[in-house]
């Protein structure tokens, strides 16, 4: 397997796998926080409903590369950490604008 799978593919479905467990592990005691979700939420983890053993064999086949993309994906969402930490509109709005342009681009 590649590093561009593990770019555009195996890493998304993490991401997803991720977003759910995280929202899931706030949703202790009495609110849901699932039953709050909205189109946003749906859309972004849609593939974390997956085969998970189908998932858990592309990340142990592909590990290597999945590690590698997992740590750009931090390196990102820590910029955008920092701009909000350090109130940044300017950062935000150019880290924002930069990746839904290159979205837009795809069609």
């Amino acid at each position: 397997m590649t590093i561009s799978s593990a770019a555009v593919s195996h890493l998304p479905h993490a991401a997803a796998y991720a977003m759910v467990g995280t929202v899931a592990e706030f949703s202790a005691g009495a609110e849901n926080y699932m039953t709050f979700s909205g189109a946003g939420f749906r859309d972004f983890t849609r593939i974390a409903a997956s085969s998970p053993e189908m998932w858990r064999d592309i990340c142990l086949l592909n590990g290597k590369n999945i590690l590698e993309m997992i740590e750009h994906y931090q390196f990102s969402l820590n910029r955008i950490k920092k701009a909000i930490k350090h109130s940044d509109g300017a950062r935000l709005e150019r880290i924002f604008r930069e990746a839904s342009d290159l979205r837009k681009g795809l069609g």
